[in-house]
């Protein structure tokens, strides 16, 4: 019993603080008696697989997250399963298996015996994450005491990753609330593998705008903006850069309002990634900010002129003097005069009922916090 009671505290502090799962999973193994246990993780939508198998040969797991992933019968056979519906090598078929090139190709050749169990532990949209044992290639079969002690473990590891998945979820609501809805967002690890993605990011990268997904990672088609990227991700990680320290980088088409920002940002409580699998059991997980600032423009110029009656110049000369380094360089990045700018600012006076630039600056502040 109190080896019993010392892996569920296991599970849940792998969970719900350290995100470490390496030393669990060995720990899960031992006590079910089996060769290997591995946490799986799959989500087709962005082409991610993530495999946390400790005591398998690191090269099988690379090759399976890069490619076996999808050809692997038993995940097909088994991804909609429910939670705590438990499979084995006959809910797949053991003729498919034994004949696909998964096993053939791949699978014969791992150090691992075909035999194994299996549940999920979430199912999500066509993505899941399970919990697999897997027999021994001398002992390929598994046990009557296997099946039962897996009994035991299951109900609590659905439980624990529940738990995990949810205060993820809530980390990405809080950063909803403080980018203001104005902003995508992706968690990401060391390699840019995604964790967690928001609409607005998910529509800025099915954009094209030059950025996207490749085998579940980031990828900027400006090499040397996506080696800055990487960069950042790292100083991140190590706790070099804190929010705020490095101004965004933009990319894209700017000549053709085609540009999108990215910024690197910590993620408050980044331990907690929402699917088990991050390599070498790091369990740092960082955002990766998305703003679309020719879109923002064109919203703040269009909420001043519902607010004030403004027109389009005038707003857009608003927002430029706000950012407060004088009337000449307002008018310069709107590519107008400064006579034209100063006629421009006495009619936005008398719009806005101010008098001063100062209080035009202040204006314009907090009507931002309604924009």
């Amino acid at each position: 019993m109190d080896r019993l009671e010392g892996i569920l505290d296991s599970i849940y502090e792998s969970a719900l603080e350290t995100g470490d799962w390496s030393a669990t999973i060995m720990r899960i193994a031992d006590f079910c008696g089996v060769e290997n246990a591995s946490l799986v993780a799959i989500d087709p939508r962005i082409d991610l697989a993530l495999v946390t198998s400790p005591r398998a040969d690191p090269d099988i797991i690379r090759q399976y997250n890069d490619t076996w992933w999808q050809h692997d019968p038993t995940a097909a056979a088994t991804a909609d399963a429910s939670p705590g519906t438990v499979t084995d090598l006959a809910t797949t078929g053991r003729e498919l298996f034994f004949s696909s090139d998964f096993y053939g190709e791949y699978w014969s050749r791992s150090g691992l015996g075909a035999e194994r169990i299996a549940s999920n532990l979430y199912v999500d949209d066509g993505a899941f994450s399970s919990v697999v044992l897997q027999a021994g290639v001398r002992n390929d079969e598994i046990a009557d005491e296997t099946r039962a002690r897996f009994d035991l473990l299951l109900p609590h590891l659905i439980r624990a990753l529940r738990a995990n998945r949810r205060l993820h979820a809530l980390e990405m609501e809080a950063t909803a609330v403080r980018l203001g809805g104005h902003g995508g967002f992706i968690a990401v690890d060391g390699a840019c593998r995604i964790h967690g993605m928001d609409a607005v990011a998910e529509r800025l990268v099915g954009q094209r705008r030059g950025v996207g997904v490749r085998r579940g990672q980031v990828v900027f088609d400006d090499v040397a903006v996506h080696r800055t990227v990487v960069h950042r991700v790292h100083r991140c990680m190590a706790g070099q850069l804190a929010g705020g320290g490095v101004a965004p980088l933009r990319f894209g088409c700017p000549k053709a309002d085609r540009a999108l920002s990215v910024e690197v940002l910590p993620l408050r409580g980044g331990q907690h990634p929402p699917m088990p699998g991050l390599a070498d059991g790091s369990g740092t997980l960082v955002l990766l900010v998305f703003r679309d600032p020719d879109a923002e423009a064109r919203r703040k110029v269009e909420a001043l002129r519902q607010a004030f009656g403004l027109t389009n110049a005038e707003a857009q000369l608003a927002i430029e003097v706000a950012k407060g380094d004088g009337r000449e360089a307002a008018a310069a990045r709107c590519g107008i005069t400064v006579n034209t700018a100063r006629s421009h600012l006495s009619r936005i006076f008398e719009k806005t009922g101010v008098s001063r630039q100062a209080e035009l600056v202040n204006l314009i502040a907090s009507a931002s916090d309604r924009f």
